[in-house]
């Protein structure tokens, strides 16, 4: 398509390239095959589950788990000897290692399912510190605290009870923590004034626990029995 000016009647004018563009863009016409796919796509769209395996998962009401759990290792005591200027035969001055961190349950009463424990079974307080020279004593590892629902039970491998907690708000301390070691400065003697040894923390273990939540019904129905 071509256009001229009013004046001339023989001075072609180019077409507007937009224009041209505009003209040419028509619908194209689909193919039987194309709307077969389409028609297949829109069917397993509809087919899925409205929830994925990890929301099935999520909703879930869970009751049984195995976890496991270990405290806090007791610090090492420290081997050191007091050196200061015009101080002779200092003697021993080795400080003490901390005491571990411990396991600590806590009874939540805003809590409702052991779905938690579904993805995080494995529980570790924080070790104690060693000691240093000057008998300065480690520090203290951190106690690990454990929210639990209501009415959960802590089994232990031999099916023994070890925690029960029945009560809202309840603490109660699962695992104890290892005893630090203790420094050179503790066993210095008349005899032997400078002893080369210190006392290293106690080692915990790792333990395994099963968790089972008792639940309890809020009504109850009394009656005869075989009533209808």
């Amino acid at each position: 398509m071509r256009f001229f000016h009013s004046k001339g009647a023989n001075q072609p004018v180019p077409a507007c390239p937009y224009r041209r563009n505009r003209l040419k863009a028509q619908p194209k016409l689909l193919t039987r095959k194309a709307f077969k796919v389409i028609i297949s796509r829109i069917v397993s769209i509809q087919a899925r589950p409205i929830f994925s395996k990890r929301i099935k998962k999520e909703i879930m009401f869970v009751d049984q788990v195995k976890i496991t759990a270990k405290a806090g290792n007791g610090g090492n005591g420290a081997v050191s000897f007091h050196r200061e200027k015009f101080v002779q035969n200092g003697g021993p001055d080795g400080g003490d290692g901390g005491n571990g961190g411990n396991i600590v349950l806590y009874a939540d009463p805003n809590m409702h399912t052991l779905l938690d424990f579904r993805f995080h079974s494995k529980y570790t307080a924080e070790n104690g510190g060693d000691g240093s020279a000057n008998r300065c004593h480690g520090k203290r590892g951190e106690d690990l605290l454990i929210k639990v629902p209501v009415g959960t039970v802590f089994l232990r491998e031999d099916d023994t009870v070890a925690a029960d907690m029945n009560e809202p708000e309840q603490k109660k301390v699962l695992l104890r923590g290892g005893i630090g070691g203790y420094g050179n400065q503790h066993f210095a003697t008349p005899t032997r004034q400078a002893p080369n040894f210190a006392k290293p923390g106690i080692k915990t273990e790792i333990h395994t626990f099963r968790l089972e939540l008792k639940t309890i019904a809020d009504v109850g129905l009394v009656g005869f029995p075989n009533v209808g």
